[in-house]
């Protein structure tokens, strides 16, 4: 059998590394020529000529005879790491940081190779995590970071899924590109509301050339937001901004959630929008405030929300509450009701442990009427107790 040989010790760069690569290298050979059977002084000999020139000129500056095969690789790993330039390592170490549009998993394969030849021995894990925190080019998921004290696979995989949210929200912002002053009406029919409500008529009437965007249907009708669920969930209809034209009374925007909740000692940290438009707010806001924001749209209107995408919104609750367990997470669609309802309910049945016919109850008097859609209240039977009953406020 035909066998490689180790490739000559390189002398220039990562002196450790390149010694790690050619000792592993000639291990190999040595187990597949069966080298341990041959004579010292032969195995010496096969040793200084895979060294190559550049290690062999090495080798003859070595002090003390080297008589074996072993003590000629002890004596070169630590010519390797005495001349390695450990302040030059650290420096390339503490000073990486990710690129404007580096992928995450670009810098993080980076920073482990980078910390190899640092040395921080049992203390390489928590300054990986370290490095991460101060080097990740978002200044979001740093702030969240910085207040949590998460082990290192966890924050990897936070970073990860912050990554992957906003690459998904950009998506979707181009997607709704064409909506700048327009709002689809397929976004405005979440509740059975009569489309000829005199108040939403009179929000919607904008005179011509007016660059108000127009009012989702309904939304006039129904209160900013629920009462605290289960000392976990706020439910609200979805804030708008100055670019609707909201009457006086009925005006709420994020600014105006954000104090109340702060007048009521309730500590919002979790944003989750279910709607499929960019438009109503900028999520910038809610970002400043020092709330984690998650894009999850639901693009079915009368139809409830799949099974994935219940999984999907278990798992990010299920992810916020586990490292924050006593922060509060709202929900919003476009009246904070059926949706909203919904994907809420699924918690207190799966992970609470309610019955359907109490989860709905427990929905409905932190947030009035409650779910609206038969549909929906058929398809949490359907789902948790595989039976169908009619269900009145």
């Amino acid at each position: 059998m035909e066998v490689n040989k180790p490739s000559p010790l390189k002398m220039t760069g990562n002196l450790i590394e390149n010694f790690k690569l050619f000792k592993q290298e000639l291990q190999i050979f040595f187990d597949a020529t069966e080298f341990h059977t041959k004579k010292e002084a032969t195995q010496v000999e096969i040793l200084l000529n895979m060294l190559g020139p550049d290690g062999l000129k090495v080798y003859n500056t070595l002090e003390g005879k080297k008589e074996t095969v072993g003590e000629i690789l002890n004596a070169l790993e630590i010519y390797c790491i005495s001349k390695t330039n450990k302040l030059m390592e650290h420096y390339q170490f503490f000073t990486r940081k990710q690129g404007a549009e580096e992928p995450f998993d670009n810098f993080y394969t980076d920073l482990k190779q980078l910390i190899k030849t640092c040395r921080f021995d049992q203390c390489e894990e928590d300054l990986l995590k370290v490095q991460i925190v101060l080097g990740i080019s978002n200044k979001n998921v740093q702030t969240s970071l910085l207040s949590k004290d998460l082990p290192l696979e966890k924050v990897v995989d936070y970073c990860r899924s912050e990554e992957q949210t906003e690459n998904n929200r950009r998506i979707v912002q181009e997607i709704n590109t064409h909506l700048l002053f327009s709002i689809d009406t397929s976004e405005n029919t979440e509740s059975g509301t009569n489309s000829n409500n005199q108040s939403t008529q009179n929000a919607n009437s904008n005179p011509p050339g007016s660059k108000h965007f127009k009012i989702p249907i309904g939304w006039l009708d129904f209160t900013p937001y629920s009462t605290i669920i289960v000392n976990r969930f706020l439910a609200f209809k979805t804030p708008l901004d100055s670019k609707y034209r909201v009457p006086m009374s009925h005006i709420f925007n994020i600014d105006m959630l954000f104090s109340s909740m702060a007048e009521k000692k309730v500590d919002l940290r979790l944003w989750i929008d279910l709607t499929t438009s960019n438009n109503y707010y900028d999520q910038l806001e809610v970002i400043n405030n020092n709330c984690h924001y998650v894009k999850l749209p639901l693009v079915g209107n009368e139809d409830p929300p799949t099974s994935k995408e219940v999984d999907s919104f278990l798992d990010i609750c299920r992810d916020f509450v586990s490292s924050n367990p006593n922060l509060h997470i709202g929900v919003h669609c476009h009246h904070g009701l059926n949706q909203a309802g919904f994907l809420i309910i699924t918690w207190l049945i799966e992970v609470l442990h309610y019955n359907v016919i109490d989860a709905l109850q427990e929905f409905a008097a932190a947030r009035s009427p409650g779910i609206t859609k038969q549909p929906y209240i058929n398809e949490l039977y359907r789902r948790y107790e595989v039976r169908r009953i009619n269900y009145t406020d």
